[in-house]
């Protein structure tokens, strides 16, 4: 079974990833008015959800199992109610996707689930940001997401670690889901700086799924209010005007299938993968249905943009010069730099090879897998009490591979509490594998082979347990 999550910061990184994520697809109506009531609406189910999970403390009660069934139930009504005759598929499908994930949380106690309520937040962003009528505004909601899902992981991992007693202060925990957050997110932005891209904005391929988060211009296909044009014009044909640009009359989402969009290289695509104007960015801040606090955002940032290019505009001459001569420079020493370049990736693989192989520990896994395969299905082990210790020190590197490991002045006993505080679906298994252990390593008499078989059994449904 999968391990338990009874860590508070871990439910609330899921909520805000499952909240940003149907935040991403609210935010496709926004010029309706409706925006902050169905955030509202979609922040009540998800919390009191996650909070029925909570209280739970790591085990699936009749509270959870009731409060499931009530949840499936109002998700299965609410789809043929209100999704469907207002967005019509596949909107509604999404949003199902949201109700039924809001009546799972309730019975969210372990890894495996939140795992899975992660996927659906992904599948509801990514199905966001696919849309026609996905911008650069978006990115309010994208990127804080990003960092609740990074933020989310980090927490899982520290409530695993903290049941094991590797963390103790509340304030430690903070600091390292900060820390491995900022890493991980750092990480990710140098490794997407150095990969070649059309252009540093450009987040997709022409050939492949098109969006307008990525070409920051939602405007080139129709997305103000919903209509979209044939062959990317701009009014006029209301023969191409879909459902009267009412993007919930629930046709709305079938407009690209209707050949609204003629494909990513057809006569209404236009590339413009550039960072917007600082005029389109005050138009966007006046786009109807608007949060008050983004608006202001977004001319904050135009203002600060605009403050930037006036004091830039001096420096820009020296500086254009200056990257001249560091052009011309590095391409008399090209092939020398180009040497130095492939030694330095060298080093930095062989560098990331090595913190890999210590963090994924390889070869602990190799001698896992070669102890189940020896013991476990073969049953190539010594008789008595040697086999019994070969059977025990076998179960010690499972579990050393899966958050418990056996601190050198422990005792078996001191290692069993550690072993059922993380496993404990492992409880009864553990502490008999151990009690033959003690029999064979501290009594008199030679365990019979029937009770050293009894430990390969034991070993063999620890391992397919773990």
């Amino acid at each position: 079974m999968s391990p338990p999550i009874t860590y508070f910061p871990a439910y609330v990184g899921l909520f805000a990833s499952l909240l940003l994520g149907v935040t991403c697809n609210a935010y496709l109506d926004i010029e309706y008015g409706s925006f902050g009531a169905e955030v509202l609406l979609w922040a009540i189910a998800f919390g009191l959800s996650l909070g029925i999970a909570w209280r739970q403390r790591g085990e699936v009660g009749e509270n959870g199992e009731f409060a499931q069934k009530v949840g499936v139930v109002i998700a299965v009504l609410a789809t043929f109610v209100i999704f469907m005759p207002m967005w019509g598929m596949p909107r509604a499908g999404l949003y199902l996707l949201a109700g039924l994930q809001a009546a799972t949380n309730c019975v969210t106690v372990n890894r495996r689930k939140f795992r899975l309520g992660l996927l659906a937040s992904a599948v509801m962003v990514m199905f966001a940001t696919a849309h026609y009528r996905a911008d650069w505004t978006m990115l309010f909601y994208l990127v804080p997401y990003i960092f609740a899902v990074v933020f989310t992981l980090v927490a899982e991992q520290v409530s695993t670690r903290a049941a094991t007693g590797l963390a103790h202060s509340g304030g430690g925990q903070a600091l390292a889901i900060i820390a491995a957050s900022t890493c991980i997110l750092g990480l990710a932005f140098v490794l997407y700086s150095a990969t070649p891209q059309v252009s540093r904005l450009s987040m997709f391929w022409k050939y492949g799924q098109p969006t307008d988060i990525a070409r920051l211009k939602a405007g080139d296909h129709g997305s103000d209010g919903g209509k979209l044009l044939k062959g990317g014009s701009s009014g006029g044909d209301e023969a191409s005007d879909l459902n009267g640009g009412d993007g919930r009359t629930g046709q709305g989402d079938q407009d690209i299938a209707n050949g609204g969009i003629d494909g990513p290289s057809g006569p209404g695509y236009r590339e413009s993968s550039r960072w917007p104007t600082l005029a389109e960015m005050r138009d966007a801040a006046k786009r109807p249905g608007m949060p008050r606090w983004q608006s202001r955002s977004i001319e904050s940032v135009a203002e600060v943009l605009e403050n930037i290019q006036l004091q830039a505009v001096p420096l820009m001459k020296p500086l254009q010069d200056l990257l001249d001569r560091v052009g011309d420079y590095c391409s008399g020493k090209k092939d020398e730099l180009l040497k130095w370049l492939a030694w330095l990736i060298a080093l930095a693989l062989l560098i990331a090879a090595w913190f890999l192989a210590r963090e994924t520990r390889g070869l602990q896994w190799l001698r896992m897998n070669f102890d189940y395969l020896r013991f476990g299905i073969l049953g190539w082990r010594a008789h008595g009490n040697a086999g019994a210790l070969q059977l025990y020190h076998a179960a010690e590197r499972l579990f050393a591979l899966h958050h418990v490991e056996r601190g050198s002045g422990q005792s078996a006993r001191e290692y069993l509490v550690n072993v059922q505080r993380v496993h404990y679906n492992l409880h009864e298994d553990s502490a008999e594998l151990i009690a033959l252990f003690e029999r064979a390593r501290y009594g008199k008499l030679a365990l019979p082979d029937t009770e050293v078989e009894r430990m390969r059994a034991l070993y063999r449904r620890m391992y397919r347990q773990v």
